[in-house]
C-alpha cells in the first residue's frame, strides 16, 4: 500500500470512528430519553436505585423548573388591586411560596396579538387593544413594568413570548415587530440597570403558530424567528431564546410535514442561535390530552430531533421547555357542554395528573422546566385560585399541588425505578410514579409520589438510607374520598395535611410508607 493510501485509509477509518461515536453519543440521549417513560409494571409498589445500592444523579434541579404561564388579560381582571392598581399582596404573599419560579409573560394566544409598545408608560395614557376574540378591547394594564415588578416582588424569574405575528386584527410586517421587540429588550434592559431587575431568563419565539388558525410553514417561522432574534440580540448579545417545537402533527393536511420534519427544519434553520424549544403537554383529557405516557414519548421524539439536527458541540445541551402543561377538561371550547367539564382541569383527579407529570418530567435531564397553564384570572378552564366572596381567592387544587412538590424539592433527583400495579386501570398502565431527590451533602432526603387507586397502598422505598435504623419524617399529603373533589366552592374541601413520623430502616437498609388514596405526597427525610 502506497504512503498516500495509507493515510486515505487512515483518514478513513477516524472518520468511520468519529461517526460512531456520533451516532452513539446522540443514541444513548435518545434511549436515556426512552427509558424515563415508563413505570415497571408489577403487583406491587416500589422505588429502588437504578443502579442497585450505589445512587446515580439524573439531574440537579433548580428552582426554574417550577414555572407559570400567564395570560396578561384575565391577570389583570382577576388579581390587579381595583382602588390601588397593583397586584393583590394576597396573591404576592400565596405565590412567594415558589422562589426561583418562572413567569411567561404575557402568556400564550394572547401574545401573538400583544402590542409591546401599547403596554409600557402611564396606565392612563395606554392605547386599547384587542387581545382575544372572548373579549374587546381593553388597555393593558398589567403591563411589563408592572409585571417586572411582580416578578421582583415573589422573587421569581421573568419570561417574555415575543410577537411575531402582530394585532388580532392580522399579520404585521415583521420589520416592524423586529423594531418592537427590540423596544422591550432595551426596556428591560433599562429596568435590570436602574431598578435591580433581574435579567429575563429566556426569550421564547411566538406561540403555538405552527398550528389553529396560524398553520405557519417551517419556514415562514424560522425567517420570522432569525428577524426578532437579530433585533433582541442588538440590545442584549447574551439573549437566550425558546423555539416553538411541535408536539403532535399538526400540519400534515397543509405542508404535509409531520411533527418531526417540522422539527427538523426549524431546528436547522435556528441552530445557531436557538438550542432550547418549547412543547406544550396536554394530558389525562379523553382525546384532546392522551395519557402522561404517551405525551412523554412525544418529548421524546422532540429531543430526539434537536439532538440529530443541532451541531454535536450544541445537541449535547440541547433542551426542552415545558411551557403550558396541565390536565385537558375533557372536549373542547366547541362544544356547547365544554364548561361543564372544567372542573375536571383543576379536581384533586386534576392535581394528581398534574404531580404525575412533574415527576415523571423532573426525571428528564433534558427538560428544564415545566410551566402550569395557567396562573391568570379566577375563571376558565385552569383557575389556579379560586373566586370567593366580595373578591377574595382562595388556592385550587393544582396550587396546593405544585407548592408541596416545590416544598419538598432538594438539589440532586437520584436514577431510579418504580414499579406499579394498576388497580385504578388508568390508561396509562400504573397506580403509583415516584421521583427521589437527595440534599448535595446526603443528609436529607425527599420522595415525590402520586397515587391513583381507590385505596391506599404501601410503598416500598428500596434505598439504602441507614441500616436498621429509626428516622424522622415530615409527611406532607394531598387527598380526598373523592377524585372530583374541588376546591372552587368550599376553599377547605382538599388542604395539605402534614405530619412528622418515624421511618423504620430494617437492616438492608430499606422502609416502607403509605400512600393514601387519591393522593398526591411528599416525604422529606432527614438521614444520619
Amino acid at each position: 500500500m502506497s504512503k498516500v493510501s495509507k493515510k486515505t485509509f487512515s483518514f478513513a477509518i477516524m472518520a468511520v470512528f468519529i461517526s460512531m461515536m456520533f451516532f452513539d453519543f446522540r443514541s444513548v440521549l435518545a434511549q436515556t430519553c426512552q427509558s424515563n417513560i415508563p413505570v415497571k409494571s408489577g403487583d406491587n409498589y416500589s422505588v429502588s436505585l437504578d443502579s442497585g445500592t450505589e445512587a446515580k444523579i439524573t439531574r440537579l434541579l433548580k428552582p426554574s423548573f417550577f414555572g407559570f404561564n400567564m395570560e396578561w388579560i384575565e391577570f389583570q381582571d382577576s388579581f390587579l388591586n381595583k382602588k390601588t392598581k397593583k397586584v393583590h399582596p394576597v396573591l404576592v404573599e400565596w405565590m412567594k411560596a415558589f422562589p426561583g419560579a418562572v413567569y411567561r409573560y404575557p402568556g400564550g394566544t394572547v401574545a401573538n396579538n400583544f402590542n409591546w409598545m401599547e403596554a409600557v408608560g402611564d396606565v392612563s395614557l395606554r392605547k386599547m387593544q384587542i387581545g382575544a376574540e372572548w373579549r374587546g378591547p381593553l388597555a393593558v394594564r398589567f403591563g411589563i413594568d408592572e409585571y417586572l415588578s411582580f416578578v421582583n416582588q415573589v422573587a421569581g424569574q421573568s419570561w417574555i413570548v415575543a410577537n411575531l405575528y402582530g394585532r388580532f386584527e392580522g399579520e404585521e410586517p415583521i420589520a416592524d415587530l423586529a423594531k418592537q421587540a427590540a423596544m422591550v429588550a432595551e426596556h428591560v434592559l433599562k429596568a435590570n440597570r436602574e431598578q435591580g431587575v433581574s435579567p429575563v431568563l429566556r426569550w421564547e419565539l411566538g406561540n403555538e403558530l405552527d398550528r389553529g388558525d396560524y398553520l405557519w410553514p417551517a419556514k415562514k417561522y424560522s425567517d420570522r424567528s432569525a428577524k426578532i432574534i437579530d433585533a433582541i440580540k442588538a440590545v442584549i448579545p447574551g439573549a437566550k431564546f425558546v423555539g416553538i417545537a411541535e408536539d403532535y402533527d399538526a400540519q400534515t393536511g397543509t405542508s404535509g410535514l409531520n411533527a418531526r420534519e417540522y422539527n427538523n427544519f426549524v431546528v436547522s434553520k435556528l441552530a445557531d442561535n436557538v438550542h432550547e424549544y418549547a412543547n406544550h403537554l396536554y394530558y389525562d383529557g379523553g382525546e384532546n390530552g392522551p395519557p402522561i405516557p404517551d405525551r412523554l414519548g412525544q418529548l421524546c421524539t422532540t429531543l430526539d430531533s434537536l439532538q440529530k439536527v443541532l451541531p454535536a458541540t450544541k445537541a449535547s445541551n440541547a433542551g426542552i421547555w415545558i411551557t403550558e402543561h396541565a390536565r385537558w377538561p375533557i372536549g373542547g371550547p366547541s362544544d356547547s357542554d365544554w364548561q361543564s367539564h372544567w372542573p375536571k382541569a383543576t379536581n384533586l383527579q386534576a392535581g394528581i395528573s398534574v404531580a404525575d407529570m412533574m415527576i415523571a418530567t423532573v426525571q428528564f435531564p433534558q427538560i428544564k422546566g415545566s410551566f402550569i397553564h395557567t396562573l391568570s384570572g379566577t375563571v376558565g378552564p385552569w383557575p389556579f385560585f379560586h373566586e370567593g366572596a366580595k373578591g377574595t381567592f382562595h388556592p385550587s387544587v393544582i396550587y396546593w399541588t405544585l407548592r408541596i412538590l416545590r416544598e419538598a424539592m432538594l438539589d440532586e433527583v437520584l436514577t431510579t425505578q418504580t414499579v406499579s400495579a394498576n388497580l385504578s386501570n388508568y390508561a396509562g398502565g400504573y397506580d403509583v410514579r415516584v421521583a427521589v431527590l437527595r440534599k448535595k451533602n446526603h443528609k436529607k432526603y425527599a420522595v415525590w409520589a402520586i397515587n391513583r387507586h381507590a385505596k391506599a397502598v404501601t410503598l416500598d422505598i428500596k434505598i439504602p438510607l441507614c441500616t436498621g435504623c429509626t428516622l424522622l419524617v415530615n409527611k406532607t399529603e394531598l387527598s380526598g374520598q373523592s377524585p372530583k373533589a374541588t376546591n372552587s366552592i368550599n376553599k377547605n374541601s382538599v388542604l395539605p395535611h402534614k405530619t412528622t413520623e418515624t421511618l423504620a430502616v430494617n437492616k438492608q437498609g430499606y422502609a416502607k410508607v403509605s400512600l393514601a388514596a387519591y393522593s398526591v405526597s411528599t416525604f422529606i427525610i432527614d438521614t444520619p
